[in-house]
Formats: C-alpha cells, sequence, structure tokens
C-alpha cells in the first residue's frame, strides 16, 4: 500500500486525461491501415497493438527502444501464460533474459532525464524522497510488468467487448444515433490472448459502425 499511494498520481483521472488525443491518434491511425484491405484482423492490427503502444508511451519508453522492447515483451507474455512446445522453450527463456537486460538498460537511460514525462520516470523521481519504497528492483520489475499487465488486460478486455456486441447486436448504437451510416461487413476474431494461446473463435459476418 506504501509504494501504490507514492505511485498513484500518474494513474489519476486528472492525469491520464492528457493521453486521450494519444489513443484517438494511434486507433485512427492502425485502423486506417485496414481500410484499402477489404478485411482486417482486428486482434492483430488494432487490439493488440494500440494497447501495447499506449503502455510503452504512459511508461515513458524512448520512441527508439519501442520496437525491441515490444519483441522481448511477446516473450514474456508467452513464458506466462503460454503454453510453449519443448523445441521452443529455449528461446523463449533466452528471449525473457533479453527483455530484463534490456529493460534495465532502458531504466538506466531513464535515470540520466528523469524530468522526462512517463510512469518510470514519475518513480525514479519519487525514489529520491521514497528509497526504501521505491526500490530499484521493484523499477526493473515494472518495466516488465507493466507492459504486460497493461497491454494484456486492456487487449483482451477489448476483444471481449466486442465479442459480445457480436452475440448481442442489439446492444449496438443504432446507426442514426452514431451518424456516420455502416461500415462494409467484416469478420471479428476473437482470441483472449494473442501471443500465449492456440485457441480462436471467428463470428459472423456483421456491420460495424465506424465513428471519427
Amino acid at each position: 500500500m506504501p509504494r501504490r499511494r507514492v505511485l498513484m498520481e500518474p494513474f489519476t483521472p486528472e492525469a491520464l486525461k492528457h493521453h486521450e488525443p494519444m489513443v484517438r491518434r494511434l486507433t485512427r491511425e492502425y485502423g486506417d491501415r485496414c481500410i484499402n484491405d477489404g478485411r482486417a484482423d482486428l486482434v492483430d492490427q488494432l487490439l493488440g497493438e494500440v494497447p501495447l503502444t499506449v503502455a510503452l508511451h504512459f511508461l515513458g519508453v524512448p520512441e527508439e527502444d519501442m520496437d525491441l522492447l515490444r519483441r522481448y515483451s511477446i516473450a514474456h507474455t508467452v513464458n506466462t501464460w503460454g503454453r510453449p512446445k519443448p523445441e521452443e522453450q529455449v528461446a523463449v527463456a533466452h528471449a525473457v533474459g533479453n527483455f530484463w537486460q534490456l529493460a534495465g538498460k532502458i531504466l538506466d537511460k531513464m535515470r540520466q532525464d528523469p524530468d522526462q514525462p512517463g510512469w518510470m520516470q514519475y518513480g525514479l523521481r519519487k525514489q529520491r524522497d521514497y528509497p526504501d519504497v521505491v526500490t530499484d528492483s521493484y523499477l526493473h520489475s515494472m518495466m516488465m510488468a507493466g507492459i504486460v499487465a497493461a497491454h494484456e488486460t486492456t487487449a483482451n478486455a477489448s476483444a471481449n467487448a466486442l465479442k459480445l456486441l457480436l452475440q448481442h447486436p442489439a446492444a449496438m448504437p443504432a446507426p442514426q444515433r452514431v451518424g456516420r451510416g455502416l461500415a462494409p461487413a467484416g469478420h471479428l476474431r476473437y482470441h483472449h490472448c494473442r501471443h500465449a494461446d492456440s485457441g480462436r473463435l471467428q463470428a459472423a459476418d456483421r456491420q460495424f459502425v465506424r465513428q471519427p
């Protein structure tokens, strides 16, 4: 509890509000990439990618480190919840080790300029006043666990919400209420943890309402 109290401020509604334009921009950008394809895998192309990108920005990860950290974070997800085959387990273990090392290097880089925006930088600033509460090992762990927790929970919740809307179409907003007409019919794939499982459910064709 002491640690939560010290590090809670970036999670308050007031602090989170300034992230909204970025979230909307990313959602639009990833959604627009699918327009000319005629079909979209919303889990891989939207629901998986956007929450992970937002999580990296929230933590304060520098742009130049995002791609590599993104790749290694997937291995952590597979290691935690997945079922890698025996011949895959060594590679997954190496990737998790690389994830740990990279997270430490990025954290060291953040220490050089802790006044930058981001939850990790906020934690580094608080560490000056609460060194026994905000420890080095905790910040290092949160660089890893924060990415995975924020990504998987948000991706899962979003996929579940869309799946339920397809199962209960009456709950969808009426086109006249949205005022933007109907988008072309599309398939929705529901996959509750895209990197950690092999199950897949596919719903029937539905009509979607596009919002600005």
